[in-house]
C-alpha cells in the first residue's frame, strides 16, 4: 500500500524523436518473442525440412504470434500505468514513465 502522504511519482516520458521509437519498441517486448520459436515444432516433429512453403507459413504463424503477444502487453501496460506507477521495476517500462 502506498503512503498518502509522499509525492506522487513524476512520469517522464521520452524526451524526443529517437527516445519516443525507443520505447515504443521496448513497450512491445521484443524480448519476450523468443517465446513463440515453440511454433516450430509442427516443422521439426513433421520431419518436413526441406518444404519451403512451410516454411513460409511458420514465419508468418511466429511472427502473427509476436503481434498479438505484444499487443497483450501494450493492453494490460495500459490498464495496470497507474499501478506501474508505484511499482520499483514496472515503473520503468514506456507506458507508465
Amino acid at each position: 500500500m502506498s503512503d498518502p502522504n509522499a509525492a506522487p511519482i513524476a512520469p517522464s516520458g521520452p524526451s524526443g524523436p529517437t527516445d519516443l521509437a525507443l520505447a515504443m519498441v521496448q513497450g512491445l517486448r521484443p524480448k519476450q518473442w523468443a517465446k513463440q520459436v515453440f511454433v516450430l515444432a509442427g516443422i521439426i516433429f513433421s520431419l518436413r525440412f526441406f518444404e519451403l512453403g512451410l516454411w513460409i507459413k511458420t514465419a508468418g504463424a511466429v511472427a502473427a504470434f509476436c503481434c498479438f503477444a505484444s499487443c497483450g502487453y501494450l493492453v494490460n501496460d495500459l490498464r495496470d500505468r497507474e499501478a506501474d506507477r508505484q511499482h520499483p521495476k514496472k515503473r520503468k517500462r514506456p507506458i507508465a514513465s
